[in-house]
């Protein structure tokens, strides 16, 4: 089902309030916009917007708000999401996401991002890969971390075994 031209223009209204940092004013829109929106409407292209928009506070409200109202797993931006969410929600919850990255190919962003990142997300991260079986990753993780001045990361880190 598609959208009519108003629905459309209110979610990229609600795009722009959130980049904006307008968040309560974008929820509030986006709550009355989904009401009359039908559940079987193509709106999964909004979810990769917000991603792309959005700072991290905001994407993880966005995602306990309204994350099982989209699918996510066609955004090429999904690790920006993963890193957001990692350390505010439980890990069986990140996993899903982390194993949707991965099976795009982008896994090396975990890494790029655990350099600049805190122990708390890097934690949730590793913990997330290692759910999913991804031991080596999880360990990546980690050095590159450390290598960015996360002291705890150091003393978690091993090396990576190269085959």
């Amino acid at each position: 089902m598609s959208l009519s031209l108003d629905q459309y223009k209110s979610l990229l209204h609600v795009k722009e309030s959130l980049f904006l940092k307008k968040r309560e004013e974008a929820f509030e829109e986006l709550r009355r916009v989904l009401k009359e929106i039908p559940p079987d409407a193509d709106v999964n292209w909004f979810g990769c917007n917000v991603i792309d928009v959005a700072d991290c506070e905001t994407l993880v409200q966005f995602h306990l708000e309204f994350g099982n109202r989209f699918d996510l797993r066609n955004c090429m931006n999904l690790n920006k999401l993963a890193t957001c969410l990692a350390g505010k929600v439980d890990v069986k919850v990140l996993a899903p996401i982390v194993k949707t990255v991965i099976d795009q190919g982008r896994g090396n962003k975990f890494i790029e991002a655990a350099s600049s990142s805190n122990y708390e997300t890097v934690k949730a991260l590793v913990d997330a890969l290692e759910l999913i079986g991804e031991g080596n990753l999880a360990r990546s993780v980690l050095n590159s971390a450390c290598r960015g001045g996360v002291k705890e990361a150091c003393e978690k880190a091993l090396p990576v075994a190269y085959t």
